[in-house]
C-alpha cells in the first residue's frame, strides 16, 4: 500500500538511507530538514524536500499541508543542550 510519508531529519545519514528505501518501496516521501547537519545532495530525487526548522512557528501548518499518513521523526541535535521544545 502506497503511503504519504513525512520524514523529519531526512537529509541526515540515517534519514537519507530511510528515504531511499521508502522511495524504492513506492511510497510518496516528503523530507523536512533544516540542513544544520544534513546534506540535501544525499536525498533521493524522487522525494519532495522542504528546508525547514521543525521548531519554527509555521512548521506544524506547513508539515500538515503535506497530508502525511505516517510521520517518521528523525530530526535531533547531537548535543542535548542544543535541543529545544518542538511544538509538532
Amino acid at each position: 500500500m502506497q503511503e504519504n510519508i513525512l520524514v523529519t531529519g531526512g537529509a541526515g545519514l540515517i534519514g537519507a538511507h530511510l528515504v531511499r528505501y521508502l522511495c524504492n518501496c513506492g511510497h510518496r516521501v516528503v523530507v523536512v530538514d533544516d540542513l544544520s547537519n544534513g546534506d540535501a545532495g544525499t536525498l533521493d530525487e524522487r522525494c519532495r524536500f522542504i528546508e525547514l526548522d521543525v521548531t519554527h512557528t509555521d512548521a506544524p501548518k506547513i508539515m500538515a499541508n503535506t497530508k502525511p499518513t505516517l510521520v517518521m521523526h528523525l530530526c535531533a541535535h547531537a548535543y542535548e543542550g542544543l535541543s529545544q521544545f518542538c511544538p509538532v
